[in-house]
């Protein structure tokens, strides 16, 4: 007999075949007529299935329950833009999107993950195109990707956002201390000095919609006008070219007053504010008709210390704590708790547990009656 097991729960069904010829007849019949899944539990379960059936069953049973149209998403972000109170969003690779809006990646297909739009990307759920259309008219659905990737807000997680602002603030903490030094000294001040005093003192907070030096140029700008720091110089080399040394040093001097020159030949190496660059230039194009140059050969130069401040203080040294000497042990007091009072040794405090007055005061104790002393209780005795 041949033993048809359904995998869908129908009731088990046994035909009873007399030829060989005839069960194979059966089975034949019975892959006609069934679907994948039966057919794959006929042959499987089958006692009079060949080699070959068998083979089929068994690659049946790698497709049953592995749909071919499900893409599985991994590392995704999602993209979001709204338009007239509707959502769009696209799934993106994470790292894919910034280097898309800076540039760097032009390839759509290289940033999305599917080539489509979506109301809902954790379910699945595909714009329609009627919806499409609407919002984007004239848009294909590449053209729409674009425009999502270009002006929506990308959705990451909470350990993403902090870590894409720690490397933010990292990164304008050393901005501003290559190009800041200290107004009253000249020196430059560590990174972590720098970082400290952004978060703690001036409540500098990175923002990830303006570039870490835009950030680093506004904030100095607070640094400067309230906590003692200032721009480093610029240190420039001009070539006067047929002009005179002296006239062109005039002329730099003449456009600020804190521009100072070295005349080496016929070149002159000045130190001048950054925010004075562009009139140095017109300067000296001014004064060498158009014959001389101007060349940057260091943008935040290195200024020394200035030697009219006093030297710093000696740091100052603590006296050294005295040694402890060896700690004498508490004398041992002897009292009772119920009577009070002391007793010179063991012998004694021993004794008392045993006198009359001290199980006079225990039964007062049990009475809640303050104790007695010695003297009142030895009076009471001899009146008694």
């Amino acid at each position: 007999g041949v033993v048809e097991r359904y995998a869908c729960g129908c009731a088990l069904q046994t035909r009873t075949c007399i030829t060989a010829a005839t069960t194979e007849r059966c089975i034949t019949q019975r892959l006609k007529t069934s679907c994948a899944t039966h057919q794959y539990q006929f042959l499987h379960t089958s006692a009079a299935a060949t080699k070959p059936q068998q083979e089929q069953a068994a690659a049946m049973s790698r497709r049953v329950g592995t749909p071919q149209n499900r893409i599985e998403l991994s590392s995704v972000s999602v993209v979001k833009l709204k338009k007239k109170s509707q959502t769009f969003e696209v799934a993106a690779y994470p790292s894919k999107v910034k280097d898309f809006r800076a540039g760097v990646e032009a390839d759509v297909d290289e940033v999305l993950q599917v080539a489509q739009v979506f109301t809902n990307t954790v379910h699945g759920v595909v714009a329609p195109k009627k919806q499409l259309q609407k919002h984007f008219p004239g848009l294909s659905v590449e053209q729409i990707c674009e425009e999502i990737l270009k002006k929506g807000s990308l959705q990451v997680s909470a350990k993403e956002r902090e870590a894409e602002t720690d490397k933010l603030m990292a990164e304008v903490t050393n901005l501003v201390a290559s190009m800041c030094i200290d107004a009253a000294t000249g020196a430059r001040l560590a990174p972590d000095a720098v970082g400290r005093l952004l978060r703690d003192d001036a409540g500098f907070a990175p923002s990830t919609t303006k570039s870490a030096k835009r950030q680093a140029l506004d904030v100095m700008k607070v640094l400067e006008r309230d906590h003692g720091l200032k721009r480093a110089p610029m240190e420039l080399r001009v070539v006067c070219g047929a002009a005179e040394p002296s006239d062109v040093v005039a002329a730099l001097q003449a456009v600020d007053g804190d521009v100072t020159c070295t005349v080496k030949d016929a070149s002159i190496t000045c130190l001048v504010p950054p925010r004075v660059y562009r009139e140095i230039v017109e300067a000296v194009a001014k004064a060498t008709d158009s014959k001389g140059s101007v060349e940057v050969v260091e943008r935040a130069a290195v200024c020394e210390a200035s030697p009219t401040l006093p030297p710093p203080p000696p740091p100052v040294q603590k006296p050294p704590k005295p040694a402890k000497g060896p700690v004498a042990p508490k004398p041992r007091v002897l009292a009772c708790n119920t009577c009070g009072g002391a007793f010179p040794d063991a012998a004694a405090h021993r004794a008392h547990f045993k006198s009359d007055w001290h199980r006079f005061n225990l039964a007062r104790k049990l009475k809640q009656q303050p104790p007695v002393d010695e003297k009142t209780f030895t009076e009471e005795q001899a009146i008694m």
